[in-house]
């Protein structure tokens, strides 16, 4: 398990190679409306690689890493196979921290209800398994807890007995349940529904298959008979294919769950008339009412989105901190636009107040992007009118200030047990020991690691760079293509084929790749509590 400090989180590998593998061809495997910050750790990838049909599958294109009809570019197990294990390590702390404090009755035969939001974004399935076998626990534990105390009111009521007796009684009795503990089989006291939800376009057949094949699921039937109690036939999954916001339980019935890398894209149709953050803002806090109302009083949601930093003059992800031209070269984009008294002032006072502040990830890709999709438009294979389109990514990195502004409108349905990347650092909840982090969790790019350190060379560093670029990229690239400009599925093939060898050229150039150090992403991560 991670510190519980936001420094740069080392992402989990084995000798260096499996989680620098990202799949080319999963990302055709779902049919939803947007791009799938998907999950390429070991409980999901294998199964749902496997169990993709070939009616998602037809449009894959392995050498360009794939493609499918999704609004968005963060595609398939590539993405999160860099950067997912850290967020899930984080969040798996939180999770073992606080259900300790998950509403239970105590009534036996108690249905207890966990969700998946937006199931092939969080990809999840590894988290339920130990939630799931710590509130059986409890439940055990709880019973026997209230078997104790009648024991112990018997034994009050009979005070008049001979001390003796009351001795041959008490041994007679733990006896009796070490015997039972070690040759009877406990049955769990909790029945769980986990009902995994996503767009109404989802095809949720290749999860299915996963759960109920895949070793480390929470249905493997060798688990649930060895667990102790034995949960063999208490725990039911589900798949809702549903439009965003919808309701997906009936009111106060949801005990657990689990939002993580799905918030930061857009869930609703691009008007351009509305902001990239006032959408992001209407989207998150209509996500929060609308979850409100399913869950029970003192249910926990676990939240984790792609975040950036409060930062003066940092550029918007959409169109309008793009120029016309889409040529923005290194030189003309490598720092953010600053004032006029920098420029000209030779004050060390102003050049320092005036600094422009540090690039993150999204620049940084679109800076070496940009000269490439300017070469399409000088050898006239591309309308400027429709690049200018291509690095509009329908996501929007919330910063803490947006986030909080959510919350603040929600404050009489949720309360915020803690907090990673929301600037808080103070005491931690009454209900667990874990202290908040005022910083975002950090995830630098693994392949620089490992890069960096000589266990990767630089063709292959610059493959890995090239499949996150596809990853982001290539489904929005083709979705532009073909609306915007009016391509042809073979055009437009031929058209990315030409860009992405553009980009492997720069990339593999030592004079034009992009600073490394700079592919780290920032992830907010939280836990609310409904009031």
């Amino acid at each position: 398990m991670h510190g519980t400090t936001s420094t740069p989180l080392d992402t989990p590998s084995h000798g260096h190679k499996a989680l620098l593998s990202p799949s080319i061809e999963y990302r055709a495997e779902s049919a939803s409306y947007h791009s799938r910050f998907g999950d390429d750790h070991r409980i999901f990838a294998d199964r749902v690689r496997e169990g993709k049909n070939e009616a998602n599958d037809k449009n894959a294109r392995p050498a360009a890493g794939g493609a499918s009809n999704l609004d968005g570019g963060l595609m398939g197990t590539g993405e999160v196979g860099h950067f997912g294990p850290g967020v899930r390590a984080k969040v798996s702390e939180l999770i073992e921290a606080f259900i300790g404090t998950v509403p239970l009755s105590g009534i036996e035969g108690e249905t207890v209800n966990m969700m998946e939001y937006g199931a092939l974004n969080s990809r999840s399935g590894t988290l339920f398994r130990p939630a799931i076998s710590a509130l059986a626990k409890r439940a055990i534990a709880k019973e026997e807890s209230d078997e104790e105390g009648k024991k112990e009111e018997g034994k009050e009521e009979d005070e008049n007995k001979e001390e003796g007796s009351k001795i041959d009684t008490k041994q007679s009795y733990f006896q009796g349940r070490q015997h039972q503990s070690a040759f009877q089989v406990q049955d769990s006291k909790i029945n769980v529904c986990v009902t995994h939800e996503d767009a109404p376009s989802t095809d949720f057949r290749a999860m299915t298959q996963m759960l109920e094949t895949h070793h480390d699921s929470y249905l493997n039937a060798h688990w649930q008979a060895r667990h102790v109690p034995c949960l063999t036939n208490t725990i039911f999954p589900s798949f809702a294919a549903r439009p965003f916001v919808s309701r997906l339980a009936p009111p106060n019935t949801m005990h657990l769950g689990i939002s993580l890398m799905d918030m930061h894209w857009t869930h609703t149709p691009n008007n351009v008339h509305v902001s990239r953050a006032t959408t992001a803002q209407a989207e998150l806090t209509a996500f929060l009412n609308s979850r409100a109302n399913e869950f029970k009083k003192d249910g926990l949601l676990f939240m984790a989105y792609i975040a950036r930093s409060d930062e003066p003059n940092r550029p918007s992800l959409g169109p309008d901190r793009l120029s016309s031209d889409p040529a923005m070269t290194d030189d003309e984009n490598s720092t953010y636009s600053t004032s006029p008294m920098e420029k000209n002032s030779n004050n060390i006072t102003n050049a320092q107040a005036f600094r422009a502040p540090k690039k993150d990830i999204w620049t940084t890709l679109s800076n070496v992007l940009a000269p490439c999709i300017q070469r399409l438009v000088s050898c006239y294979m591309l309308k400027s009118d429709v690049a200018r389109h291509l690095l509009d990514l329908p996501m929007h990195p919330r910063t803490a200030k947006q986030t909080k502004a959510a919350l603040k409108s929600v404050e009489d349905k949720w309360k915020l047990e803690w907090s990673c990347g929301l600037g808080h650092s103070d005491n931690a909840s009454s209900a667990s020991s874990l202290p908040n982090e005022p910083t975002p969790l950090r995830l630098a790019h693994p392949a620089w690691k490992a890069f960096e350190s000589g266990c990767l060379s630089r063709v292959a560093f610059t493959e890995h760079m090239i499949q996150l670029f596809k990853n982001l990229y290539d489904s929005h690239f083709r979705d532009v293509l073909r609306e915007k400009g009016r391509l042809s599925k073979g055009a437009a093939d031929y058209l990315l084929d030409y860009l992405w060898d553009a980009l492997f050229s720069r990339i593999n150039d030592d004079t034009t790749s992009p600073n490394a150090k700079d592919i780290e992403i920032e992830i907010c991560v939280y836990a609310l509590r409904r009031l």
